[in-house]
């Protein structure tokens, strides 16, 4: 894939990996349901920020929807 100009997907175990803790805080929040403005006021961050987490979430987990990352990460452990 590479030589191809592709990078090449990552392993589910990876691409957890290479989630930063506060993108996993999110991402856990997401799952449970919550809106961006509640995990925003739970985590006492701004709702950008927790846009912007989530972008970088579904981008390294290859997904474009909360849907999708339920069934990229499932349940999540509590952290």
């Amino acid at each position: 894939l590479e030589r191809l100009g592709e990078a090449p997907r990552r392993r589910e175990s990876e691409a957890l990996a290479a989630l930063t803790a506060g993108e996993r805080r999110v991402a856990a929040l997401a799952l449970d349901g919550l809106t961006n403005r509640e995990i925003a006021e739970q985590l006492v961050v701004s709702v950008k920020a927790v846009v912007g987490h989530l972008s970088k979430t579904y981008r390294k987990l290859g997904v474009r929807s909360r849907g999708a990352l339920v069934a990229a990460i499932g349940r999540h452990d509590d952290d």
